[in-house]
């Protein structure tokens, strides 16, 4: 007997399901049925329980689009295999209970059947809880979500919460600030209420296109965005909830070319050596001034510091006089903002150090630098300020970067003028107008900077206006060969990743 079916489905995973699932019960229609009881229990029985699990889910993704979910007439061949996917449903369901439903010694719990006192099956679970339905099927569905931790009604925020709360535990208080807070930018209601198996790479594919081109989101959101799907994909697939990342099977690249773009140049991220200049001297005639800026005009040493040695805003908060010392800046602390109760907390790391400290960086202390740091000290005696710190409020507490320094150097910036008003614009210009001309290699570039190489040549290290000219007079031999050499540094690639 042929039998035609008509799914009238374009999805090949699904044709394919249907293939898996199916194909070998088809094969077995001409063998007799004892074989053909034998042939499955011996199949279900080399199945792992996760196995079952995923055989369970395949059938209710194929089910899902044979039944019609808002009622309807099911075609007759959709019928008879959707009567073939429930037989198999009950079978794998009993297995899979059968497999968990075990004492501490590892036999089987005893489940009862209906006798004059007591109405329907009943058994025990773990710590003598007891549980009953009024058929054997029944009892084998409620315990079929007992055992199977509910992975029928994991939904997309169901498990994005337990993967969060179990990242939690692995990283600092601000990075699980910032998946609540990406999760309720990106996420919708309808994406978070979907069952975790029934969202597809094709979905996610739709639903980043159009919140790309509503939002006119930039890489960085998109990035944010594909964090969360491989938080929580990434963590069903580890707890057997689903068979694999759909968020891996999206092109980064397919995405990037919608995304917002902005072309900035280099003078629109690094501050000049003329703005620094004019941002010195004004900082200079307030310090003059200490009637109307104090007798010690901190912020403005702040500023004059982070321009002779590029450190982070945050570096120059939690620096301290013990740090100083052999003729050295030992730079190996920082100030972090703690997202969820908007505190501030001193940590023995840096940034690029991740949460793990590493002991991190030294800077040499010039003369520059030292008489700076004399002055400074001198300025703190004179306003009767007592502090470890560095840089110390009058009362001897820290002073808080974003709230205190930061402002002081966006509004000074503006008084003169300038559209780039942030302490990472002094750190490209410490490494590009500084470092890069007097010949330091780019490694050394990155220890002093704190940060990798692939990061100084990528984000901070630009071609000054008049690199022609300078080609030109280096080409025709104006400009002698420095001594040293540059060491070469070859950065992983994807292909070179793939061949690992």
């Amino acid at each position: 007997m042929e039998l035609h079916v008509t799914l009238g489905i374009r999805n090949k995973y699904v044709w394919g399901i249907f293939l898996y699932s199916f194909g070998l019960e088809h094969f077995m229609s001409h063998m007799s049925f004892e074989r053909r009881k034998r042939v499955l229990r011996r199949k279900e029985a080399m199945m792992e329980p996760k196995e079952i699990l995923s055989e369970l889910r395949k059938i209710y993704i194929t089910k899902s689009i044979l039944v019609p979910s808002q009622g309807g007439i099911i075609e007759e061949g959709d019928l008879f295999i959707v009567e073939g996917m429930t037989r198999k449903e009950r079978s794998l369901k009993k297995e899979y209970v059968l497999s968990k439903h075990i004492t501490s010694e590892g036999k089987p719990r005893l489940i009862k059947p209906p006798t004059g006192s007591i109405e329907g099956w009943s058994t025990y679970l773990e710590g003598k809880i007891r549980i009953q339905a009024k058929t054997y099927d029944a009892l084998i569905d409620r315990l079929f979500i007992h055992y199977s931790d509910g992975f029928l009604n994991r939904t997309f925020k169901n498990v994005f919460d337990m993967a969060l709360e179990h990242k939690k535990s692995l990283c600092s208080e601000n990075t699980g600030v910032k998946y609540e807070a990406d999760y309720k930018r990106f996420i919708s209601k309808e994406l978070g209420d979907k069952l975790i198996g029934d969202i597809t790479a094709d979905y996610l594919i739709d639903y980043a296109s159009a919140m790309i081109k509503a939002g006119n989101l930039k890489k960085e959101a998109y990035r944010a965005f594909k964090s969360v799907l491989n938080l929580t994909f990434g963590f069903a697939v580890t707890k057997g909830y689903v068979d694999y990342n759909p968020a891996q099977r999206m092109s980064n690249q397919d995405f990037y070319r919608i995304c917002k773009t902005e072309f900035k140049s280099a003078e629109q991220k690094a501050m000049s050596p003329q703005q620094i200049e004019a941002i010195t001297e004004e900082v200079r005639k307030r310090i003059k001034n200490p009637k109307k800026y104090g007798e010690c005009y901190t912020c403005g040493y702040m500023f004059i510091l982070a321009s002779l040695t590029g450190m982070r805003a945050g570096e120059l908060c939690s620096l301290r006089w013990t740090d100083i010392a052999s003729g050295r800046i030992h730079i190996h602390t920082q100030q972090l903002k703690k997202r969820a109760s908007d505190g501030y907390e001193y940590v023995n790391w840096t940034k690029n150090e991740k949460g793990i400290p590493k002991g991190g960086r030294y800077f040499p202390v010039t003369i520059e630098i030292q008489e700076l740091l004399d002055e400074l000290r001198t300025g703190q005696i004179r306003a009767g300020i007592c502090s470890d710190w560095v840089f110390a409020n009058p009362d001897g507490s820290w002073i808080i970067a974003d709230t205190c320094y930061e402002k002081f150097l966006h509004r000074i910036c503006k008084n003169l003028g300038f559209t780039i008003t942030n302490n990472h614009a002094v750190r490209m210009y410490f490494n590009s107008y500084v470092l890069i001309p007097k010949g330091i290699e780019v490694t050394n570039r990155a220890k002093l900077l704190g940060h990798s190489v692939e990061v100084n040549l990528k984000n901070y290290s630009f071609a000054d206006y008049d690199y022609c000219e300078t080609a030109l007079e280096a080409l025709n031999g104006g400009i002698p060969i420095p001594a040293y050499t540059q060491n070469v540094i070859e950065f992983e690639t994807k292909k070179l990743r793939k061949s690992l």
